[in-house]
């Protein structure tokens, strides 16, 4: 693995930033599920769908979302263990404003403690196998690891979040991150990626 450097790719949706919490306004609480599907307006009856996606399709919704808690302390323990991390995020093709969206929310939430290298390298693409790495990091159950079959991805999925495993669709992934929280795990697995 040493010829991949110690880059690590992240996610950005459901990973770094509270994309659920934020998507799911329009429910009331009562009505809120386990996820059980990675889009999540398909966790819910067809009349609740399109309130969910009004929200996740407005103009405003990616550069206002939340930080996942424990997400800037992980983010620097990576960099002080020797790690690269790098954004890695696919765009969401019903919201327009996706790609200016995640920007604008990486130099509120991130700029200012991790510098303007990290927006200046940031995949917005749907395509991850396409970049070298150790590992991504993301909450896909089912990365795609290149294209019409293929395996052209270098990288080992880490799938992040999830804490209720029965519920997440068959995951072909060895490792597994349920929060940031979790330094030690995130330091461990990518570890054990390494020595391969």
């Amino acid at each position: 693995m040493s010829e991949l450097g110690k880059t690590v790719l992240v996610d950005m949706d459901g990973v770094m930033a509270d994309f659920d919490n934020a998507a799911l306004v329009s429910i009331s609480k009562k009505d809120i599920v386990l996820r059980s599907s990675f889009y999540v307006a398909h966790d819910y009856p067809a009349n609740l769908q399109p309130a969910i996606e009004d929200v996740y399709n407005a103009p405003e919704f990616f550069e206002n979302l939340e930080p996942m808690p424990g997400l800037k302390e992980a983010w620097q323990e990576m960099i002080d263990n020797g790690y690269d991390p790098r954004v890695a995020s696919a765009p969401l093709a019903s919201n327009r404003s996706a790609v200016e969206g995640k920007i604008k929310w990486l130099d509120r939430v991130m700029v200012p403690d991790f510098g303007p290298k990290i927006v200046e390298e940031a995949i917005i693409d749907k395509q991850k196998w396409k970049y070298r790495g150790i590992a991504l990091i993301d909450d896909r159950p089912d990365v795609p690891r290149g294209e019409n079959g293929a395996e052209d991805a270098v990288w080992q999925h880490i799938l992040f979040g999830w804490a209720h495993m029965s519920k997440v669709p068959l995951a072909a992934t060895a490792f597994r991150l349920l929060s940031w929280r979790d330094i030690n795990g995130l330091l461990s697995t990518l570890e054990s990626i390494e020595k391969g």
